[in-house]
């Protein structure tokens, strides 16, 4: 029987057959195999992993024994890689050798920061663009004051001061009683260029994982107490969800 315990749970995975569907798409590259419906979730794949393995068929059973015969294919794979089938002996393990006396102390060179986007064209005059960290991308300040946000994936601006209002006139006006604290990410790099690969929701209209700013924020803006955030890989994004009591 399929398990479905380590595959991301994205939209369209089925673990059983759906009525009225006759087009099934089993991806068997791990983590994400398993049987799938919609071709949206299965084509944004295939662009952000171009190593996807998936195919289509016309019955539920077809596309499972699909995914099952693959996944005993890399189990045997990983087995046989696994072992020692030659008896030539492991060459001993490498030893640093000791430092001439009176010499000083080898330091590693200090990694410099990753450079920025060049800045996209600003609305108005206003002041410039900046790289805000905390945003994950450009910032700008207009002539009004109103500060505004560069959405890589939809190549526009979008007004980040009128987004807050509008989302704190909401939050203030619906009940927050028992919500507990969120445990916010940690950051330990910018996001890369072009903006997060993922993007978990722990409270929004829809929850889970998403793969772009603008359907994180359609889960998120203007709901109540919404919270998302973006991520490097699906496991930081998963790891952030179980921390603060949600699983994928």
């Amino acid at each position: 029987m399929q398990s479905n315990t380590a595959t991301p749970r994205l939209p369209g995975y089925v673990i059983g057959p759906v009525s009225g569907v006759t087009k099934y798409y089993a991806v068997t590259t791990t983590p994400f195999a398993g049987v799938y419906t919609e071709w949206s979730t299965v084509s944004v794949l295939f662009k952000r992993f171009p190593d996807l393995g998936f195919e289509k068929f016309s019955t539920y059973s077809a596309a499972r024994d699909a995914v099952e015969g693959a996944r005993v294919t890399n189990d045997l794979i990983d087995l046989v890689s696994g072992m020692n089938l030659t008896d030539t002996p492991s060459p001993p393990p490498y030893t640093t050798p000791p430092s001439a006396p009176n010499s000083p102390p080898t330091q590693a060179p200090r990694s410099q920061p990753p450079s920025s986007p060049p800045a996209p064209s600003v609305p108005g005059a206003g002041s410039g663009a900046v790289y805000d960290v905390e945003f994950g991308g450009w910032t700008s300040v207009d002539d009004d004051g109103d500060k505004w946000g560069w959405e890589a994936d939809a190549q526009t601006w979008s007004d980040i001061d009128r987004a807050e209002a509008v989302e704190a006139a909401t939050r203030a006006s619906a009940p927050v009683a028992n919500l507990a604290p969120v445990i916010r990410p940690v950051r330990s790099a910018r996001p890369p260029r072009g903006g997060w690969p993922i993007y978990a929701v722990l409270r929004g209209r829809q929850t889970g994982l998403f793969f772009s700013s603008t359907d994180c924020d359609q889960q998120v803006k203007g709901f109540p107490n919404g919270v998302g955030f973006g991520f490097r890989t699906i496991a930081e994004a998963e790891d952030w969800l179980a921390i603060n009591g949600y699983t994928v």
